[in-house]
């Protein structure tokens, strides 16, 4: 019950040290290897200015690490959500991947899905019905870091398919290229914007 009203006992908090290795250095040195692969889903180029974001990424994680924490879902796709319209309520299943976080992650991935999704949707109207009594920008410049380690760790868990040769369905090994290279252009103009 805390956890919805943004309180969560302090042994959920994960050390600083811990959510970076995970969230950021992981990722990057997963990245990284592709420098030395024959033939990468990515350009060297692009693999450079991947690498090059991690001490960036991490002054980003500073930042969303002093926002207070909450019951963060970790896994808001739309097989997760469903709007009963007789009592106008919506209903999250799934909770298996729950944490303490500062609840943008979630919101994160909710604008990526809907923008997959080709919805009408625009992703201002998501921030502007959600951000509270956060300042437009403050909150849209947040939404957006916790977008971009979103999009790291998607660039990981792609990849490392892609060079264990591991079968993800509806991807065959030149489709599996294309997404990482589209998370990967997604991440660069992100960081790039801001």
């Amino acid at each position: 019950q805390e956890a919805y009203c943004g309180a969560v006992p302090e042994k959920y908090n994960q050390p600083i040290d811990t959510r970076r290795k995970y969230l950021i250095t992981n990722p990057i040195k997963t990245i990284g290897t592709m420098l030395s692969d024959r033939e990468p889903p990515l350009d060297q180029g692009i693999i450079r200015s991947l690498i090059e974001l991690e001490s960036p990424l991490i002054q980003v994680l500073t930042e969303l690490d002093k926002i207070p924490k909450t019951l963060e879902h970790c896994d808001l796709e739309p097989q997760n959500l469903f709007v009963s319209k007789s009592e106008q309520r919506l209903r999250v299943i799934d909770w298996v991947n729950a944490r303490a976080d500062c609840g943008l992650f979630d919101i994160a991935q909710l604008i990526e899905n809907i923008d997959f999704m080709g919805s009408q949707i625009t992703q201002d109207c998501i921030i502007e019905a959600l951000k509270g009594s956060y300042p437009f920008s403050v909150f849209t410049r947040r939404v957006r870091y916790a977008e971009m380690l979103t999009t790291l760790n998607k660039i990981e868990f792609y990849l490392s398919k892609f060079k264990a040769g591991e079968k993800i369905p509806h991807y065959d090994k030149e489709s599996l290229s294309l997404v990482i290279q589209k998370h990967a252009n997604r991440l660069l103009n992100k960081f790039h914007s801001l």
